[in-house]
């Protein structure tokens, strides 16, 4: 997903402009699968059986909660900034997201 907007400033009207969002929507899909895979085999190995249903409740609820803070975020930085200024700004902390995180995933093998 950091590699997704890492290519928006790179976006142009025009078929160029589709590309940061296919890539979004792709590794968007394939990361929250991946996600919500990873944890949810950890609430079932980890916690007690009568525990199982709050813990897969606060587990399915927190990424629903990190998206509404995140907008939150969003949207008083691009009111602040523009979205320009703010998409150039996380361009490089977005790429050095995806490094380490290929880098972790890449490590764990």
């Amino acid at each position: 997903m950091a590699v997704s907007i890492a290519l928006c400033p790179l976006a142009r009207p025009g078929v160029t402009g589709a590309w940061p969002v296919l890539a979004y929507e792709l590794l968007g899909s394939a990361g929250g699968t991946i996600c919500v895979v990873v944890t949810f085999t950890a609430v079932l190995t980890h916690i007690p059986g009568p525990q199982i249903a709050r813990a897969m409740a606060i587990a399915a609820a927190l990424p629903e909660a990190g998206q509404l803070l995140g907008l939150a975020v969003a949207v008083l930085a691009v009111s602040e900034l523009g979205v320009t200024s703010l998409l150039d700004l996380l361009a490089v902390p977005a790429a050095l997201l995806a490094v380490t995180s290929i880098a972790g995933i890449a490590g764990s093998r």
